[in-house]
């Protein structure tokens, strides 16, 4: 009878688990910052986060986080094509990759 028990639970907890649906693969993608020609600089938000991640909906993509990894503090031009000095990061569901990579990300 014990054994019909642990069995049971068992089979239970299987089928428990196999009916979870598995949580998506993620990667860090980035961009490299320019001084005024990015896609979402044009967005009316208060912070650099709330643009990308605005932009990044607006184009069928989930942000999971998000950072600002300066990596240069130049001197830099000031051309609007010209590098800021900092790279977007985003942490995105490996589904979404080759959209966020159309749009110049880069793994």
């Amino acid at each position: 009878m014990k054994l019909k028990i642990v069995f049971t639970a068992v089979l239970l907890v299987t089928l428990v688990l196999s009916c979870e649906k598995k949580e998506s693969e993620t990667s860090w993608l980035y961009i490299e910052e320019t001084h005024c020609s990015n896609a979402w600089d044009d967005l009316d938000y208060d912070s650099t986060k709330n643009k990308v991640t605005k932009y990044l909906e607006n184009n069928g993509i989930t942000i999971y986080d998000f950072d600002a990894e300066v990596y240069s503090n130049g001197p830099f031009c000031e051309a609007c094509f010209c590098p800021s000095g900092r790279n977007i990061r985003v942490l995105i569901p490996d589904d979404n990759i080759v959209t966020l990579k159309r749009l110049g990300f880069k793994k």
